[in-house]
């Protein structure tokens, strides 16, 4: 069973072992292997303290890269060039404001440091030889498909708020269903999250957005009102309250034309939220797509009687840039989610356009200042697909309750069409040159054939110009002929040129 750790991890646990203290892979690592799953990182547990630890590291020329020992009982080794986090027996002790750890207490046994963690599928560790210790029956609600916490949900979650932010994200990353008693402690709980820092915060949502059930773990997160709670950032020495993401709230029961959508604009939300593609980017634009839905000014009520809502990817690239902002995420990130927001509604549409009109479209976001080269525009595109294609996924998701809909019998013709556009448009995409670096030809080579380096800077936007406009194409031997013609007129001008 030994077979189970890559080496540097056995190394450790030898290592231990051989004098005489206690050790085991613990936490996450053990969830993974058991679901069959790669660890990414394995985390241990020893009977051994600190200065234990670090004595049996110097006797094995091992390093110790970080230590955390006298607040939290903890070292970071190096070994084989992996980092190994290690860690005393040990229970935590909160203080007051009961959003962290304030300290720790060594305890003497492995099952009351298990006693400590979150969730019982994380409340498992593994020996040298493949023994599992599990005294919450983790294995058990693996295999279930449930997410349970260890004790109570409510004692968990004020003893530190984030656990609230972790239990939403496992639910993302594992698609368990949470046992019954953790939505109704969230609730009573959520108002904790005040306290919380927005790294801290920001931190989970990164990891939920990223993860294959991203929209079941929001969906916890809405149901539960932690997502319209406010957490804190700390500028020149004072606090500051941020809010969260209030604005979902406001979506839950705001009613669709129930001919194209089943469900209510948060359901469809985070229908459409599974079916990312584990980018930051794409999370974060899929949550927010239809932001400005339900909005005044925006809502409006069609001749039929049916809900509309013209405009809403205004409204929602402009709420999406403001919600990015406040939650402090970089510019680059803004923009992009900004730019596939503003522009998910064109997609339908351009599926019926002649190739003339999407190219049309194409040159107007190279000259729109927002992307540096071709290879950024072509990977925005790609990304607006695959918005698109989610947000169609989420449109035809089952779970209606109105009975058969345009949306839910859609054909898989109708899908794979979608994505042939979205191929095309990506294609396209491709070959439309942003800035003069994407032209075939350079300014060296222009300078090799006979132009003057003095009237590259006139000559160079003119090229990419003419190519944006597609009556020149953008190969080497069509760009210098273009750039002959140009110089041979430039000169018959006169000096002046």
């Amino acid at each position: 069973m030994a077979a189970l750790f890559p080496s540097y991890v056995i190394t450790v646990l030898e290592l231990f072992r051989k004098h005489g203290f206690e050790a085991y892979v613990v936490g996450g690592a053990v969830r993974d292997l058991l679901c069959g799953k790669h660890p990414h990182d394995y985390d241990i547990v020893t009977s051994a303290r600190p200065e234990e630890t670090r004595r049996l590291c110097k006797g094995a020329g091992l390093s110790v890269v970080e230590n955390l020992g006298e607040n939290f009982g903890v070292l970071v080794l190096l070994v084989e060039g992996r980092a190994v986090e290690v860690a005393a027996y040990r229970k935590e002790v909160y203080g007051t404001d009961a959003h962290r750890p304030s300290g720790v207490a060594y305890c003497q046994t492995l099952e009351e440091d298990l006693a400590r963690r979150d969730f019982t599928v994380n409340a498992m560790a593994m020996d040298l030889a493949g023994n599992l210790t599990d005294p919450y029956s983790g294995q058990r609600d693996l295999e279930h498909h449930v997410l349970r916490v260890v004790g109570s949900p409510s004692d968990r979650f004020s003893e530190d708020a984030l656990r609230m932010f972790r239990a939403c994200r496992f639910v993302a990353q594992l698609g368990f269903l949470p046992e019954a008693g953790i939505l109704p402690a969230i609730k009573a709980e959520a108002p904790r999250a005040k306290g919380l820092s927005l790294s801290r915060v920001k931190a989970e949502l990164h990891k939920l957005l990223r993860a294959p059930y991203a929209g079941q773990g929001m969906n916890l997160m809405v149901q539960s009102g932690l997502a319209g709670m406010s957490c804190r950032i700390k500028k020149e020495g004072t606090y500051e309250s941020v809010p969260i993401l209030p604005e979902l709230l406001d979506l839950v029961g705001v009613p669709q034309n129930p001919r194209f959508h089943p469900f209510d604009v948060w359901g469809h939300i985070w229908h459409a939220l599974d079916h990312s593609d584990g980018s930051l980017t794409l999370g974060w634009a899929i949550l927010l797509h239809d932001v400005g839905k339900g909005r005044k000014g925006v809502r409006g009520i069609r001749p039929d009687g049916m809900p509309s809502d013209h405009g809403h990817d205004k409204v929602g690239k402009a709420m999406a840039e403001s919600i990015l902002h406040r939650l402090g995420e970089n510019g680059a990130l803004v923009n992009r989610v900004a730019f596939l927001v503003g522009n998910h509604m064109h997609f339908g549409p351009a599926r019926f356009l002649p190739d003339a009109a999407l190219w049309r479209w194409l040159r107007k976001e190279a000259r729109s200042g927002a992307f540096r080269c071709t290879k950024d525009l072509q990977e925005a595109f790609r990304e607006l697909g695959t918005l698109c294609l989610a947000d169609m996924a989420g449109t035809t998701a089952s779970g209606g309750s109105e009975g058969p809909t345009i949306a839910t019998t859609a054909s898989a013709e109708s899908q794979a069409l979608a994505r042939h556009f979205a191929d095309q448009l990506f294609l396209m995409a491709g070959t439309m040159p942003v800035h003069t670096a994407d032209l075939a030809i350079s300014g060296r080579d222009l300078i090799a054939a006979g132009i003057p380096q003095r009237v590259l800077k006139r000559l160079l936007p003119l090229l990419l110009s003419r190519v944006q406009d597609r009556n020149l194409s953008n190969t080497p031997e069509a760009l210098q002929r273009a750039a002959d013609i140009w110089w041979k007129k430039e000169k018959e001008k006169g000096p002046t040129s």
